[in-house]
């Protein structure tokens, strides 16, 4: 983190390469588990110049939202990522997995296998594909486990 800072401090230093330090600082930020330190450094890259930098720190808001809890913050956030990260198909995919954890949070079963069949259908990227799936299975159990609950 002090390299990264000591980069981020010099003058004249390129934006692309200040950039990528204060990504490398939130990111060790968030690995530490310091999400609350590490969302203003996200917050800070999310109107970056490089689009991959910038998406990348519109989903990690997101994602740290959804792990305060803040559901709504979290929806909204994620939505951002998709609507604003729009050739940045890894994290575009990575906010409609964490959509459809927040759905289940919510128990809104149905919204979230559709969102996670959708991937399952379209993604191209093979992780992300087989992530999904896996969330599907689970989704499909919990829907069951309501409905013989209701039963």
């Amino acid at each position: 983190l002090a390299y990264a800072d000591t980069l981020i401090s010099m003058p004249g230093l390129d934006a692309s390469i200040a950039d990528n330090a204060m990504l490398i600082k939130a990111n060790a930020l968030a690995q530490a588990n310091n999400k609350e330190a590490a969302l203003p450094v996200y917050k800070q890259l999310e109107t970056s110049g490089n689009g991959a930098i910038a998406a990348e720190a519109r989903y990690n808001i997101a994602n740290i939202y959804y792990h305060q809890n803040k559901l709504k913050e979290a929806e909204e956030a994620a939505g951002n990522t998709i609507q604003q990260s729009g050739g940045h198909e890894y994290w575009v995919v990575r906010s409609y997995l964490l959509l459809s954890d927040i759905l289940v949070k919510q128990k809104d079963y149905f919204n979230a296998k559709a969102t996670l069949q959708s991937i399952v259908k379209n993604c191209k990227i093979p992780e992300l594909k087989a992530e999904a799936n896996a969330k599907l299975k689970e989704v499909k159990q919990l829907e069951n486990k309501k409905s013989k609950l209701s039963e």
